[in-house]
């Protein structure tokens, strides 16, 4: 025991004397700047300003700036302010490229770099065209950074027939001024953010061709409304996007995502297409006018109006629409359906997920494993339904048209439906679930061409009642079917069969 804890003294001793050490050791390296140990070196700031300026104007610059396509700026992890030149003081061209260093900062770093300082505006030609470059080199290691930023400032039109590119690996992004009377706007022709995992603002600024952001994570806050194409990939982290309209009524512009990883996308309207693919998420919007097509894995869609064609395949991810046109879903995990109104022929297959559609206007395919279904037709609409499940519960109610429904590998599933008016050929099959039917209008005529089953009947209909016979072809007179309420017609028909299940077929206002 007493080795033992002389030991423990032994071991604490050493970590003291360790840790003083380390102590007097980076106290030398902020007394003696030049002092490094293994690489590392004390570093701090100035907490001055430098300006870098480039005139487009210049006899020396005017021919080489005609020949730029892309304007581009590179940080580790400085933030970079974007705005109009108008209240720079300090500017040295009307409309030109003025960009402010400011570097107060303090701390331990493992690079070369003592003093953080902007490169000069270098003319590179590259596989996508001409770009004029500027590269902060700066510090890196253990950093603390009170205003470690580069602020570029434009005349609202120099780069407006240009692309501009930003990339930074951590830092904040602010591009143009916060939206108001007095904020002056900023003109491109594409804006393209390569970001790490820092904030992003876009605010008063106008892009005519296309945004384009990458990001690892963080959020991205654009507070004005674009009429460019947009894209955005956030391929590592938690980070949600916000946005006002995309496009607009006169002008149709494209929204992609290209990849997200539980993230949040939100937006008010879209004028034009989305294509979205995302591993999981949520993308939530007001309206989309034209088609949309999402591939993912977790990512669900609750946007109020589809105006297009809406195309989605996913495992776990969700559909919430209130108004949708036409829908193909396919979703073989848990995710779910929920509509409100479906203008257009659809087909939705899904495993564990539910089908709920309140308002159902044309044809429509329906199939679930173990998800639950819940249909309605609206008055006035003719609808043929097929349905089909194996375990689930559905309901389909109110129809005017046909119903086809079938249990799929003798599953439990079970329909409970009701008619107003029931047009053409209508079979419905259960293995093990029961069939339960209520024909609302007891004064429409059909055929009751066929049943089956080895549980139980009770059918109460106008002019017709049976309580116990369980094979319509066991019994000479049903043979040929059954007329109801006067029917006189032959293409009008029902067939209920159920292996175990018990059917139920009447006039509600008859029990």
């Amino acid at each position: 025991m007493n080795f033992f804890a002389n030991l423990l003294k032994i071991l604490i001793i050493v970590v003291l004397i360790a840790a003083a050490a380390v102590i007097i050791l980076m106290g030398a390296m902020v007394i003696f700047p030049s002092f490094s140990i293994f690489g590392i070196h004390y570093v701090s700031g100035d907490s001055k300003s430098t300006v870098y300026y480039y005139n487009i104007n210049h006899q020396d610059n005017v021919a080489e700036w005609a020949n730029v396509d892309t304007f581009y700026v590179e940080t580790n992890n400085w933030d970079v302010y974007v705005y109009s030149n108008t209240n720079f003081k300090d500017a040295h061209t009307d409309n030109g490229i003025d960009i402010k260093v400011m570097r107060n900062y303090m701390g331990f770093s493992n690079n070369e770099v003592t003093t953080a300082q902007l490169s000069k505006y270098m003319f590179e030609e590259r596989k996508d065209g001409n770009y004029l470059s500027v590269y902060m080199s700066e510090p890196t290691g253990w950093i603390s950074k009170i205003d470690s930023s580069i602020y570029v400032y434009l005349d609202e039109d120099t780069l407006k027939d240009k692309n501009f590119v930003i990339k930074t690996n951590g830092g904040k992004v602010v591009l143009g001024e916060a939206v108001s009377n007095s904020s002056h706007c900023l003109n491109f022709n594409s804006v393209t953010l390569n970001l790490g995992g820092g904030l992003a603002y876009i605010q008063d600024v106008n892009i005519a061709d296309s945004l384009i952001v990458n990001k690892q994570s963080g959020n991205l806050s654009v507070t004005k409304d674009l009429t460019c194409d947009v894209e955005i990939d956030i391929t590592s982290g938690l980070g949600n996007a916000y946005l006002k309209n995309i496009g607009s009524e006169t002008q149709s512009n494209d929204f992609v995502i290209d990849n997200m990883l539980n993230s949040g996308i939100y937006f008010d309207t879209i004028y034009g297409n989305a294509l979205i693919k995302a591993n999981a998420g949520l993308i939530k919007g007001n309206m989309i006018t034209n088609t949309v097509v999402l591939e993912g894995q977790n990512c669900s869609l609750d946007v109020g109006e589809i105006g297009g064609n809406l195309f989605f395949d996913n495992v776990d991810g969700s559909i919430s629409v209130d108004k949708a046109n036409e829908v193909v879903a396919s979703i073989t995990g848990n995710g779910g359906v929920n509509i409100d109104y479906l203008y257009g022929e659809s087909m939705f297959d899904s495993v564990n997920g539910s089908v709920n559609i309140s308002n159902v206007y044309k044809d429509i395919f329906v199939s679930t494993v173990n998800g639950n279904i819940d249909l309605n037709n609206v008055e006035g609409y003719t609808v043929n339904y097929v349905v089909e499940s194996t375990n689930g519960s559905a309901s389909i109610k109110n129809i005017r048209g046909t119903l086809n429904f079938s249990t799929n590998n003798s599953g439990r599933a079970s329909l409970y439906a009701s008619y107003w008016e029931l047009k053409g050929t209508n079979s419905i099959s259960t293995y093990s679930g029961s069939i339960n039917i209520d024909m609302l209008d007891a004064g429409y005529g059909f055929m009751l061409s066929d049943w089956s089953t080895t549980n139980s009947v009770y059918f109460k209909l106008s002019r017709f009642e049976d309580f116990e016979t369980k094979d319509s072809s066991s019994v000479d007179k049903y043979k040929d079917g059954v007329r109801i309420g006067g029917y006189s017609g032959s293409t009008d028909l029902l067939s209920v069969r159920s292996h175990l299940g018990s059917l139920r077929v009447v006039h509600p206002n008859l029990v």
